[in-house]
């Protein structure tokens, strides 16, 4: 498409994506990223996905006003306000990202990245009912349905932790029958508390090249593990770098 027409934006876009999500090539994705705002400053969507990719790159004042662009635009779009809270919560920001998340589920409750985020910072701040309460809606989301009922049937008989880790260890059982993305499994061990097991189940999600592996140097998600070699090289892997915090 480029070569018949090389100021298509989607086309930039999408090349874009391709660039961030499979082949890891920051900088021709920001270019990608750059041709396709260029072309069409007033379109939305190509800068949440800047935004998601300026983040994982410490570029964190430049992803927000790129996501502030967008909600100009369209300030009642449920993904603006979920990137919007993404980029707040992956710069330690939770306050501020539990509104924007909020709201973004207002207009969206099946956004499953704004479950994600909120399971999270509930965990990290020590509310472990909200904490399992997104963790379920966000299973829900994934259409992992067995997994958000032994979470929501096991935190009530035998309290956080162990619920964290039953779903885990039955969910990594349903992967050796059906595809499950190893990020999905690697979230429930990180939470219980196994980090061998979450370390073994994220370089799964490397391998299988993982769509939003990119966010793993940034995602608060993974604190507990910033201390291991072996974490610290899949971050390395991605040419990446871990924040300053």
């Amino acid at each position: 498409a480029l070569e018949l027409d090389d100021v298509l934006p989607m086309a930039h876009l999408a090349m874009a994506l391709i660039f961030t999500s499979y082949d890891w090539n920051w900088e021709s994705a920001v270019q990608e990223f750059e041709n396709t705002i260029a072309l069409n400053p007033n379109q939305s969507e190509p800068r949440l996905f800047y935004a998601d990719l300026l983040v994982s790159l410490h570029q964190n004042d430049e992803a927000l006003s790129h996501i502030e662009a967008a909600l100009n635009v369209d300030p009642l779009n449920a993904f603006s306000h979920c990137l919007k809270g993404w980029v707040l919560f992956a710069t330690r920001h939770y306050k501020e990202a539990i509104v924007a998340l909020n709201i973004s589920l207002e207009f969206g409750s099946n956004i499953s990245l704004s479950h994600r985020c909120l399971w999270s910072i509930y965990h990290l701040t020590g509310n472990f009912d909200l904490a399992m309460k997104h963790a379920i809606l966000f299973y829900r989301t994934q259409e992992l349905e067995e997994t958000a009922d032994d979470l929501e049937n096991n935190y009530k008989e035998t309290g956080y932790i162990d619920a964290m880790r039953y779903a885990a260890d039955r969910l990594a059982v349903r992967a050796t029958r059906k595809y499950v993305s190893g990020m999905r499994i690697a979230r429930l061990y990180t939470f219980s508390g196994d980090e061998e097991l979450a370390l073994i189940w994220l370089e799964k999600a490397h391998d299988e090249h993982y769509i939003s592996f990119f966010s793993l140097n940034v995602d608060p998600h993974w604190e507990s593990l910033h201390d291991q070699p072996r974490f610290l090289d899949l971050v390395d892997k991605m040419d990446l770098t871990m924040p300053d915090l």
